[in-house]
């Protein structure tokens, strides 16, 4: 089977188009019982995780894929996002709420690490935006 992308004036034109466009950085699944999702997604898919803390276990760099993490909620409910990284994590917020989205989570520093924020898309799923330090 080829698998080769064929070339195209079109193709060429919609690659550069797309060149700007934002990386999906980091997945979260979050929920009641960590050591459950941990066990459980450790199980399915042959991750392997690195506690940061007690409710948090973070998939350091994968071979393939992005890294992510599974932890307990806050909140106490289960979720699931993936996090967008931006160049302007305010304007990106703003810009999402101005076309239909709800601030979730205002702009959080971690500290030593990246700034995020969180929003809910107009159908309630949460997205989140992150800003590393060299952008900020």
């Amino acid at each position: 089977m080829d698998t080769r992308v064929p070339t195209s004036p079109a193709a060429s034109t919609q690659a550069a188009a797309h060149a700007d466009a934002a990386s999906v950085v980091w997945f979260e699944v979050m929920g009641q019982d960590q050591a459950r999702l941990r066990a459980f997604f450790s199980e399915l898919f042959n991750w392997r995780f690195t506690s940061t803390q007690p409710t948090y276990s973070v998939i350091p760099e994968p071979a393939k894929g992005i890294p992510g993490a599974v932890g307990t909620s806050p909140e106490g409910h289960s979720w699931t996002t993936f996090y967008v990284q931006v160049k302007d994590l305010e304007a990106s917020l703003r810009r999402a709420v101005e076309l239909g989205g709800t601030q979730l989570t205002p702009v959080t520093q971690l500290p030593g690490c990246v700034r995020f924020a969180v929003f809910a898309d107009p159908e309630g799923h949460p997205i989140g935006l992150v800003q590393p330090p060299e952008a900020a």
